[in-house]
């Protein structure tokens, strides 16, 4: 999420430099991010959050709480069984060709829910589908897949 808000350019379009801690949920925010959110937020701090179900980032300034930005994602249910999406995103992001994923469910008669996977590849990757499929079959969290 934050990824987005820095390629938005509302960081740049706003003085945003009041911000001083920033909660980010356990989503990749990796070390590139970090850095430019750093030169629109240098007196900020960067506190990661660890098995949130709901994807948050709050923004807190020196006086008050400044916004909150939250992705409604809910466990979903495939085949009777419980999954959450930001564990299959976090599964999709560990790979190196792949800088974003969102995973949303659609309704399905037979399966309750079906996950779907949006990937964004890094530009000339040579990661396909089938490797994804075959990754995920092998991972022990994601075998009923």
């Amino acid at each position: 999420m934050v990824n987005r808000l820095l390629r938005s350019g509302y960081f740049k379009k706003y003085n945003v430099s009041i911000i001083t801690k920033v909660y980010v949920d356990d989503s990749i925010f990796t070390s590139r991010s970090q850095i430019n959110f750093q030169k629109f937020c240098p007196n900020s701090y960067i506190i990661k959050m660890y098995e949130w179900l709901q994807p948050v980032i709050l923004f807190i300034t020196t006086r008050i709480i400044n916004f909150l930005l939250s992705i409604n994602k809910e466990i979903m249910k495939y085949k009777s069984i419980q999954i959450s999406p930001s564990k299959i995103e976090i599964f999709f992001q560990s790979h190196t060709d792949v800088p974003e994923v969102v995973v949303v469910d659609i309704p399905y008669i037979l399966e309750d829910e079906h996950p779907i996977a949006f990937v964004t590849k890094v530009p000339r990757s040579k990661v396909y589908k089938r490797k994804f499929k075959k990754l995920i079959s092998k991972n022990s969290d994601f075998n009923h897949l």
